[in-house]
């Protein structure tokens, strides 16, 4: 089997927001990354979350990177959220990699006690509908950059 890996980014508000009868504890985008090295997209080998190695210049250069440590997605409130390259981006770069990403879907987290969020897929609209209509309430530290907590596998047909 072969994958690409997909990785959660939360945006928590600084007060739970109540839509209709749930108590929406985060907002989530999901984000497919898709690997590159020579023009041939290369897969993982494993549904673990295991880190890419770069080969680097030299034949003795060899660096585990986690995939989602190659973009922040931080906070904006003009455009909700931006990503923001990270030196890990332009070292993978610098070594004949790609590394794309795009949103693959949008979730919230739920309360379901004083300890507990289940999390629940939305749509993209109502996903930008709360958070321009709470924008206030997500500029906080947390978002600065959205945190990653987990994150999950799609089997590739290759």
């Amino acid at each position: 089997m072969k994958y690409r890996y997909i990785y959660d980014y939360l945006f928590i508000p600084n007060e739970e927001i109540t839509v209709g009868d749930k108590v929406i504890t985060d907002l989530t985008i999901y984000v497919k990354f898709k690997v590159y090295h020579k023009g041939e997209e290369i897969f993982f080998d494993s549904d673990k979350g295991i880190p890419l190695v770069i080969d680097g210049h030299s034949a003795s250069e060899h660096r585990k990177i986690s995939i989602e440590h190659i973009i922040r997605c931080v906070y904006n409130r003009e455009s909700m959220f931006e990503f923001l390259p990270t030196s890990t981006l332009r070292y993978a770069e610098s070594n004949g990699y790609k590394i794309s990403y795009e949103i693959d879907s949008y979730g919230w987290g739920v309360k379901v006690n004083e300890c507990v969020s289940d999390g629940e897929y939305i749509s993209k609209e109502q996903f930008e509908e709360i958070f321009r209509k709470y924008i206030d309430l997500f500029d906080c530290s947390d978002n600065y950059p959205a945190q990653s907590t987990c994150y999950y596998a799609e089997e590739s047909c290759k």
